[in-house]
């Protein structure tokens, strides 16, 4: 998040926190978005309208200040794209 959202107070959980680049944190919230539709194909209201980047960003390097803690070296992962399956789940058109 790059600005308050009061509704997400005591909601949800950080999983840490820019101490430094973020002007690149600023570039990435300031990507052209497309709005997804709330509509589920019935007609139905599901949710609130949400916001994606048209392009993804994608993080290629990243430092971590662990304090001390050794830990071993991370294990490289394919993304997964979710979002068909979310869409899929509450029966979103994308």
């Amino acid at each position: 998040m790059c600005s308050d959202e009061p509704d997400f107070d005591d909601n949800y959980t950080a999983f840490g926190k820019v101490i430094e680049g973020m002007d690149i944190v600023t570039k990435i919230s300031e990507l052209p978005v497309t709005t997804t539709d709330s509509t589920a194909d019935d007609g139905t209201d599901t949710s609130t309208p949400s916001e994606m980047p048209q392009d993804k960003p994608v993080i290629s390097t990243m430092t971590v200040d662990t304090f001390g803690v050794k830990y071993n070296e991370p294990t490289l992962v394919t993304t997964y794209d979710i979002m068909p399956l979310l869409y899929q789940y509450y029966g979103l058109s994308q």
